[in-house]
């Protein structure tokens, strides 16, 4: 089995009641720490008017910098896994040292993931072939044709979307890719230490949750 990653997001948002990371403070740091700004300057702004800069600011290497001052959001992106998280610890560490942000001011950590894994078994039989009980029988009647669920979705029990503790990941054929399933994982915790943990073993666990589908 393949997998690889075609997305990977990691972000944090902070409690602070205006966003620090104003313009052109965080592009001098970003600069100082070799990261390659890709922000246009912005229009002259009165005097003791702070001017904020969102969406992609800077890159090092295939690793974005992205801002959404409006939300408070800081996060980076890449395709790299390790290299994204490496960005983003780089991004905490401008945080803390030059902005004066304590780990107390980051509110909750998410993460948006999406991989291509190639199965063993075709992705539309290995989903087609599992017994899925009553309920896709009797929505078959209904309908007079025979279903089976195309994207399969396992979230946390007991909490909602909206929580700051939350956990969703979908498994579904690729519509642009016949032979491949797309996992798309979106994971949100208050605890960073339990992030790392969870992303380290990520890949792993997504391999074993399809050998489970393969059985």
């Amino acid at each position: 089995m393949i997998i690889r990653s075609v997305r990977f997001h990691i972000a944090t948002t902070l409690k602070t009641l205006q966003f620090p990371l104003y313009y052109p403070l965080i592009l001098d740091s970003l600069k100082k720490r070799n990261f390659e700004i890709t922000a246009m300057p912005p229009p002259a702004q009165p005097f003791g008017v702070r001017i904020y800069l969102g969406g992609r600011i800077a890159h090092k290497g295939e690793c974005s910098v992205i801002l959404n001052p409006d939300k408070k959001i800081i996060a980076c992106e890449g395709l790299s896994v390790s290299n994204t998280v490496k960005c983003f610890h780089e991004l905490l560490e401008i945080c803390r040292d030059d902005f004066n942000i304590g780990d107390q001011e980051f509110d909750y950590y998410e993460i948006l993931s999406r991989y291509i894994v190639k199965p063993e078994k075709n992705p539309l039989k290995m989903i087609g072939d599992k017994d899925w009980g009553d309920l896709y029988n009797r929505v078959s009647n209904i309908l007079g044709v025979k279903l089976h669920p195309y994207v399969i979705s396992f979230v946390v029990a007991g909490r909602s979307p909206r929580d700051k503790k939350w956990l969703d990941i979908r498994i579904y054929p690729d519509p642009a890719l016949p032979d491949m399933l797309g996992v798309e994982v979106i994971y949100r915790e208050e605890n960073m230490a339990k992030v790392i943990s969870f992303v380290e073993k990520l890949e792993e666990n997504i391999l074993k949750i399809i050998n489970v589908l393969e059985e």
